[in-house]
């Protein structure tokens, strides 16, 4: 009898231990799983109506993109969409007749680049103009990436305009609830708790923290803006000591047909595509370029060079820094690039 009451307290403490713990992560949901994150909402609001924003971290990237574009003035006339390897892209640096906005995401999917458009098209307010960051895990179809699925009706919407495919995925609606018992949320949401709301409008870039600009693109926080070469090379290294990321079980080229069905329907509604393939660090393309593990890193950018130039489309970068006379110096770590890379690669201005 003693045993069984015993099990019997240990399990009310246990379910009573889990109901705190879950309803702390329900009512201080700083990710914004539940509630309306009001920071996050004046972050978009700012945003939208042009002003810069420091101090954005562990949010829902993809509903942010569209909690901006309700808060446009204007809506954007061009816009890029890719990964944080593209979110250095300014609007300084593209060609556009009109506002540019950066919806890059972080590690972005095919099913981002769709979702995304599919904000605009539900409104039937297409850009005038496209530009993807295309990275080589786009044609990887074993990443296992599902954060797109925040935006699954407009993926939905949008696979319904560019293909005779139906949508036959299955969505997890239940995900959300496993982060009310999710350790490392419930210290994320402890530690916003003790700092406060470090969201915040600021009037320049000057300042040490992370920077969302009011064409989307991204600034980093002082010690990667003057991160040293040392300390670059450390992280290039570290980055492919292991399972290189998203590269992994990449033995096939996949989602082809369902990328070009998306340009073609770009296309048919005049809409000007550009593609941007932002490079690797020196070392890391080395090892891929030399490990034919990642043969199909070299052919993802063989097949976007044919297809761009079989289909009249701009094509500007390259996985290859060798091509562009980039060194260490000119990255963070084994994949993300110094911010004056991207005005490198579109206004072709000289390295040094």
């Amino acid at each position: 009898m003693k045993n069984k009451s015993f099990s019997i307290t240990v399990f009310f403490a246990t379910v009573f231990l889990i109901s705190i713990v879950a309803g702390f992560n329900y009512f201080f949901d700083s990710y914004g799983f539940f509630q309306n994150n009001k920071g996050l909402s004046a972050a978009a609001k700012a945003i939208g109506q042009g002003r810069i924003v420091a101090g954005l971290e562990n949010y829902d990237e993809r509903i942010f993109q569209k909690q901006i574009y309700n808060n446009f003035g204007k809506i954007p006339d061009c816009i890029a969409i890719g990964s944080s390897k593209s979110m250095m892209i300014q609007s300084n640096m593209v060609t556009c007749h009109g506002k540019f906005f950066n919806h890059s995401v972080s590690d972005a999917s095919l099913e981002d680049y769709i979702s995304i458009t599919g904000i605009y098209a539900k409104d039937d307010r297409l850009p005038k103009k496209i530009i993807l960051g295309i990275d080589p895990w786009i044609f990887n179809k074993n990443t296992g990436r599902g954060d797109w699925e925040t935006l699954k009706d407009e993926y939905a919407f949008m696979l319904s305009q560019i293909s005779t495919r139906k949508d036959n995925k299955t969505y997890d609606t239940k995900n959300n609830y496993l982060q009310l018992i999710n350790f490392d949320n419930t210290i994320y949401n402890i530690e916003h708790l003790n700092k406060g709301n470090l969201i915040k409008v600021v009037i320049n870039e000057n300042i040490d923290s992370s920077i969302k600009r009011a064409d989307g693109s991204i600034e980093y926080p002082y010690k990667i803006r003057f991160q040293s070469d040392v300390e670059t090379k450390k992280n290039a290294i570290q980055y492919i000591s292991g399972k290189v990321y998203n590269l992994e079980d990449f033995d096939q080229l996949s989602n082809v047909q369902l990328f070009e069905d998306f340009i073609v329907y770009l296309q048919h509604h005049n809409i000007e595509v550009e593609f941007f393939i932002p490079p690797y660090h020196p070392i890391v393309y080395d090892y891929i370029s030399n490990n034919h593990k990642y043969h199909n890193v070299l052919k993802v950018e063989e097949y976007l060079n044919a297809f761009a130039f079989h289909h009249k489309i701009k094509i500007l970068g390259s996985y290859n820094p060798y091509k562009y006379g980039l060194t260490s110096k000119d990255f963070t770590d084994g994949m993300h690039s110094k911010s004056y890379v991207s005005a490198i690669i579109f206004k072709n201005i000289p390295l040094h």
